[in-house]
């Protein structure tokens, strides 16, 4: 394993308000407000972080690389939880860095492919891979807690809430786990769900993309279908569903709609949208999508539209912390943008394409490119 660190550099973080401490990683520990646990940040899916402080409008052109650390073809988002690093890899490896220095702290071999983004909660890192092992895994060694067979593989990534975990397989089939045993609650009909990224929990509810385009809801608890509604018949692209302030959101093949919560009535409907396949961003009533089109798409809570012109050809999902929007572009580059007018305020250089979604987690920039994991900070 390789792992290239820049030296006689110092970067920091924040920690529950005081300075990282490198060296001190407690993945035990109670996740801090600004970690980043899972695929689009928490159970509801916005893709924002809304305890972010150090990184800002004003300070975000002074990011640098703090480190880089190669994790073989790795594809998706890493979760950042107590000051580690969790990312997978294609080659049956799943791995734990320290966050602030890229130092490995364990790797784990986990049989199959794990390149879909893993969810922290309580202490346990659960890990999907391409044999159809859903597997909880010690955040502080590794070991395995509990496992579990899915009916296929799963490039999806889970999502945590109410000490259950919610995982969709490649068949279209959701399952729901006790989030501490193991024991399996409840999984739809093969083909039900479709979950090419990650279910979205609100109020008790499970929703999710299907793969002919429906957004469905399940009962959380028992698994019972309480509505579908019609998004698009020929899905091609399509991202993770968003369920926030009484609203589920989803976009496919250049549309975007949302839906009443409890009852699945559109709301209202966009056919001129993102041509993107990743998932869009929710914040302060917002919808974000960057495109292949150079084009950062804003929507606001009415579904009024306002484009933006991008400088690069952006192929990841957004992420959205304290004003700043972040995306990943095809010409080997990691962009922050205001996130209110679209100005470009700063542009690292990777190696490759950025297509993963990036983390923003306690005044740090995660980005995936080219199977590794680059991460920013300010100089200290």
């Amino acid at each position: 394993m390789k792992i290239d660190l820049l030296s006689g550099k110092s970067f920091w973080g924040i920690c529950a308000g005081a300075l990282l401490c490198i060296g001190a990683v407690d993945a035990n520990a109670a996740p801090l407000k600004g970690d980043w646990p899972m695929l689009n940040f928490d159970a509801h899916g916005q893709r924002y972080n809304p305890y972010e402080t150090v990184l800002s409008r004003k300070t975000v052109s002074s990011l640098q690389l703090a480190w880089k650390v190669d994790i073989y073809d790795t594809l998706s988002s890493p979760a950042v939880v107590g000051g580690v690093l969790y990312a997978g890899s294609s080659r049956g490896a799943f791995n734990a860095y320290d966050a602030a220095t890229g130092e490995p702290l364990w790797s784990v071999s986990t049989g199959g492919s794990a390149t879909s983004s893993p969810a922290v909660a309580n202490g346990i890192v659960y890990v999907a891979t391409s044999k159809g092992d859903f597997l909880a895994l010690d955040a502080a060694t590794g070991a395995t807690r509990w496992s579990a067979k899915l009916d296929s593989s799963a490039s999806g990534s889970p999502a945590v809430s109410n000490n259950n975990v919610y995982i969709g397989a490649d068949s279209g089939t959701l399952y729901a786990f006790n989030a501490a045993t193991g024991a399996k609650l409840w999984n739809t009909d093969r083909w039900a769900a479709g979950l090419p990224n990650a279910p979205a929990i609100l109020n008790n509810i499970v929703y999710s993309l299907s793969f002919t385009g429906d957004m469905q809801a399940y009962d959380a608890k028992t698994g019972a279908n309480l509505w579908t509604s019609h998004l698009d018949s020929t899905p091609t692209n399509y991202g993770s569903p968003v369920a926030a302030n009484g609203r589920v959101y989803g976009n496919s093949d250049h549309r975007i709609g949302v839906f009443d919560a409890w009852t699945g009535a559109m709301i209202w409907w966009n056919g001129v949208g993102p041509n993107q396949d990743g998932s869009i961003a929710v914040a302060h009533g917002h919808i974000y999508a960057g495109t292949e089109d150079r084009v950062i798409w804003n929507y606001d809570k009415t579904g009024a539209l306002k484009a933006s012109d991008a400088q690069d050809y952006l192929c990841a999902a957004p992420t959205i912390a304290n004003g700043v929007m972040y995306s990943g572009a095809y010409d080997g580059h990691i962009n922050a943008y205001d996130a209110q007018s679209a100005k470009l305020l700063w542009s690292g250089a990777v190696v490759g394409r950025v297509t993963a979604p990036p983390v923003v987690a306690n005044g740090m920039l995660y980005a995936v490119a080219n199977g590794s994991v680059y991460a920013f900070g300010l100089k200290d």
